[in-house]
């Protein structure tokens, strides 16, 4: 299935190749200056990701001396925070990343600047109702979805521990997916790969200072601090390397995010006490999970709606609102 899949979208993309003419100058060449910079560009990327992908090794690594169940746990945990990260994460750093490439591409500072600051500010915006939910329905969560036969409340315990640590450092994740592709665009490959070097020196490290105090919880822990200090980073870098934006419209909406934030979490613990209070059972929560999360996304946007968040002002040039 998963082969049929790949054949079908790479259907998908020639078609409209084909339509349009484009075909016509894509010319099969072994080699040219072109093949080196995308290969360039490509080992750049593929060493990127791979830095990523070794902070799941490094906890399963360290889980493996802990407590039986924890490398499972972690495995169940990565499946339910990457649900949120690989879905809205990407979706948003792929929608503005052609925009910001035009930009990049024609030397607008001014419109750079306005995509990267939207990217940064949606980022934080969408990862917010996942950390809040994440850190409140941890265990609601993981018994709607994986509590079956052998999967028992312990697992639930560890699995929800897990997610629960995992949720404060979303906004870390997110922000890194976004910037990372920014960086991208603006062909600053060589930095993205620095940082993530120096972000996987600071997980190893965090993970090792903090496994005595906090147990397994560390390692997710560990995660989050290196996402906040490679997206900081990045942020930092790239507000002076590819677009300026005032640092007062930063603090400006950060405080109006936090507004946000401090109303979602309000009303989640209202709603928990309202509607879950207890409810423990997949019968119970399969009407009462889906429904708590719809009233705390409304209170949410309305609020953002009310702030301007979603209002954010468009340079005369854009023409795509």
């Amino acid at each position: 299935g998963l082969i049929a899949g790949y054949v079908v979208q790479a259907l998908y993309i020639y078609f409209p190749f084909q339509k349009i003419g484009l075909q016509k100058y894509i010319k099969l060449k072994f080699w040219s200056h072109h093949t080196d910079r995308f290969f360039e560009t490509a080992i750049i990327i593929i060493l990127t990701a791979a830095g990523i992908q070794l902070f799941s090794m490094i906890d399963r690594y360290l889980a493996s001396s802990m407590v039986s169940g924890v490398v499972s746990a972690l495995g169940y945990s990565y499946l339910i925070v990457h649900l949120a990260v690989d879905i809205m994460a990407y979706a948003l750093a792929t929608a503005i990343f052609p925009y910001l490439t035009d930009a990049f591409a024609k030397k607008d500072t001014e419109l750079a600047g306005y995509f990267l600051f939207r990217g940064v500010l949606f980022s934080i915006l969408l990862a917010l109702p996942f950390m809040i939910s994440f850190w409140f329905f941890d265990k609601e969560i993981i018994i709607l979805i994986l509590k079956r036969g052998a999967f028992d409340d312990r697992s639930v315990q560890m699995t929800g521990a897990l997610v629960k640590a995992f949720s404060w450092g979303l906004a870390g994740q997110f922000l890194f997916v976004f910037l990372a592709r920014a960086f991208y665009a603006a062909r600053q490959n060589r930095s993205v790969i620095v940082i993530v070097a120096c972000a996987l020196a600071v997980k190893i490290g965090a993970a090792l200072f903090l496994i005595e105090r906090f147990d397994f919880t560390a390692l997710p822990i560990s995660s989050n601090i290196a996402y906040l200090f490679a997206a900081t980073i990045l942020l930092i870098v790239g507000n002076r390397s590819l677009a300026t934006i005032d640092h007062r419209q930063y603090f400006t909406y950060f405080v109006r995010l936090v507004a946000v934030g401090l109303v979602g979490y309000g009303g989640a613990l209202l709603l928990d006490s309202l509607i879950i209070n207890g409810k423990d059972s997949f019968a119970q929560l399969s009407w009462a999970l889906p429904l708590v999360h719809v009233i705390l996304l409304v209170i949410m946007g309305g609020v953002a709606h009310l702030l301007g968040l979603l209002k954010l002002a468009t340079p005369v040039k854009t023409v795509d609102r």
